[in-house]
């Protein structure tokens, strides 16, 4: 594997991960901002897409490893966000969706059954 490759291919899950845990603590602190709203469904938009990148990224990052038939870094990007929903029930500022829930899931299996979909007409496997 070229180092590049999986220097920019690790940066970017890094990336993902900050830029997740930094929107995630800025809504827990009531800090998004309310401009956003001009946006169509940015709330769904926003959860299906940055679901499913960063678990995009963490699947690249994790060279697509699996378990059986698991994609580890999939299913456990799921749990996390399965998990972050349901924290929200303890907060004043957040409240629990099914339905952003929903979103995000849909985001990160969708993002992840395009990358297995275009790797296995090439013919690559997993690494």
């Amino acid at each position: 594997m070229n180092l590049f490759k999986k220097f920019w291919r690790e940066l970017t899950a890094v990336l993902c991960g900050v830029g997740l845990f930094v929107i995630l603590f800025s809504a827990y602190l009531n800090g998004i901002p309310s401009f956003i709203s001009i946006v169509p469904y940015y709330d769904k938009v926003g959860h299906f897409f940055l679901f499913g990148i960063c678990g995009y990224a963490f699947h690249r990052a994790s060279k697509r490893k699996y378990v059986a038939v698991f994609p580890v870094a999939i299913t456990l990007f799921t749990v996390f966000t399965v998990l972050e929903e349901y924290l929200q029930t303890f907060s004043s500022n957040r409240t629990f969706s099914l339905t952003d829930l929903f979103f995000s899931l849909l985001g990160i299996w969708v993002f992840f059954l395009v990358d297995y979909v275009l790797n296995e007409s090439k013919g690559i496997r997993p690494e």
